[in-house]
């Protein structure tokens, strides 16, 4: 299992600057995410899994807007830890949970068309509006189109 590393420096992590936007994370969390997935690198699985690990952790947090303020403004230390305001609310502290792949999936299923309708399994939540129409009626396969045209090799290049 990754160690969870509470000195990590997630911008150095993600290869950003600390003026990093949110557009910036989210950029550099595609790319790196897709370089060190553990599955995409099998013949070096331990250092990719540890790396996908940390860009998971820093995406985690500096994508969040309380996690990344507190990051930001009192260091890794006080985020692991938590902090007590005066009036009684208090922050408990962020602990990484070992969860890459869900961050993962979670990052990637925002960019999917339609993500809301279907649950976490990939299952249609409200059922197929197509599946009725397949079970009423059996669909013919139709047969392809051939043509043959006549043109020039000039004409196929440049156009008719």
């Amino acid at each position: 299992f990754y160690q969870v590393m509470s000195e990590l420096d997630y911008y150095q992590t993600l290869q950003l600057n600390r003026t990093a936007t949110i557009d910036d994370v989210k950029k550099a969390f595609r790319r790196l995410s897709l370089k060190y997935h553990p599955t995409k690198n099998p013949s070096e699985i331990t250092v990719c899994s540890d790396q996908f690990h940390q860009i998971c952790e820093a995406y985690e947090v500096l994508s969040d807007k309380h996690l990344s303020a507190i990051y930001n403004k009192f260091g890794p230390k006080v985020l692991a830890k938590g902090l007590e305001n005066g009036d009684g609310n208090a922050y408990p502290g962020y602990k990484y949970q070992q969860n890459a792949f869900e961050i993962f999936e979670k990052f990637y299923s925002e960019y999917l068309p339609y993500h809301e309708i279907f649950d976490d399994t990939g299952k249609m939540l409200y059922g197929s509006c197509f599946s009725s129409i397949h079970k009423e009626r059996n669909v013919e396969k139709l047969q392809d189109v051939k043509i043959t045209l006549e043109c020039s090799i000039d004409e196929l290049y440049n156009g008719c």
